[in-house]
């Protein structure tokens, strides 16, 4: 599988790069814990192959590493800029978002659906609103 060439698949390429540099495991102990062929490391590590959002979420809880800062999407909108995530992300909300993701960009025709790294950058901003959302829900107003 030859990789997207944009510039959120370099930043991921880099961010992997320097992962591997400084996790202090062995890329076929990376593979193994990403569930891969040592194969695929090494063709993500030269850019031939993407990173999935999963095995980059995966990386993120297990080594305990910052998530990649993709940039803003939009037109420099503040607004919809991911956030890296926080430290133990709520998994269950976590898989809502991308399921709500995965699920409005399947009903996209072919030619507008987004990218591997479009919709991780859209998981993470829907991340973000819903945890928003259920944190003010468990916030009951004061009746004083």
């Amino acid at each position: 599988m030859q990789a997207a060439t944009d510039g959120s698949t370099r930043k991921i390429q880099l961010w992997f790069q320097k992962v591997l540099a400084t996790c202090g495991h062995k890329q076929s102990e990376i593979a193994a814990l990403l569930d891969l062929p040592s194969s695929a490391i090494s063709k993500i590590k030269s850019g031939q192959q993407n990173l999935g959002a999963a095995e980059l979420l995966k990386l993120h809880e297990s080594l305990n590493v910052p998530l990649p800062d993709l940039g803003y999407r939009g037109k420099g909108d503040r607004e919809t800029a991911p956030q890296p995530a926080p430290r133990g992300i709520d998994r269950a909300l976590f898989d809502a978002a991308f399921d709500q993701v995965e699920q409005t960009d399947r009903l996209l025709p072919e030619h507008q659906r987004m990218n591997q790294h479009e919709v991780l950058e859209t998981v993470f901003y829907v991340y973000r609103k819903m945890a928003k959302e259920k944190h003010s829900a468990w916030r009951k107003p004061s009746d004083d």
